[in-house]
């Protein structure tokens, strides 16, 4: 039995030429700085998307992995040209990536595919989330 982990996140872009850029950065600097738990990290796609397919030794890798990039400028930059559209992860979510998936607030952007279920599950929401913006709108 493996804990590998494989993650697929699906981005549509606003900049197909500035999101290239940051991806090009954002993995020379993993590359430079060390890749520990992770197997492999690719970018694919299209005219008007692209695909992240990342392959990790387990969840720890990838929480501790985006402990560490989030905050760099190439990350900033990757989110800048391109919207997150859905996130698709192979394999079962443990508690600190679950803490990291609500912290992002992907709610129906995130699908659990762990060879068990048939169905996506439920999706994660922010706390208060809940308020929709027609309900705002009207006061409530």
């Amino acid at each position: 039995m493996t804990s590998e982990l494989v993650v697929s996140s699906f981005y549509d872009l606003r900049d197909a030429e500035a999101f290239d850029r940051a991806a090009r950065l954002l993995l020379a600097r993993l590359r430079l700085t060390g890749m520990e738990g992770v197997r492999s990290y690719r970018f694919l796609g299209g005219p008007r998307d692209r695909r992240l397919v990342a392959v990790y030794e387990g969840p720890q890798a990838w929480v501790d992995l985006h402990d560490r990039i989030t905050p760099w400028a190439e990350s900033a930059a990757l989110r800048a040209a391109a919207r997150l559209a859905r996130v698709d992860v192979y394999g079962q979510l443990s508690p600190s990536m679950r803490d990291w998936v609500e912290d992002l607030g992907l709610g129906r952007r995130l699908r659990i595919l762990d060879g068990r279920a048939t169905v996506p599950p439920e999706p994660i929401r922010r706390p208060g989330e809940g308020r929709g913006i027609f309900r705002r709108l009207a006061g409530g």
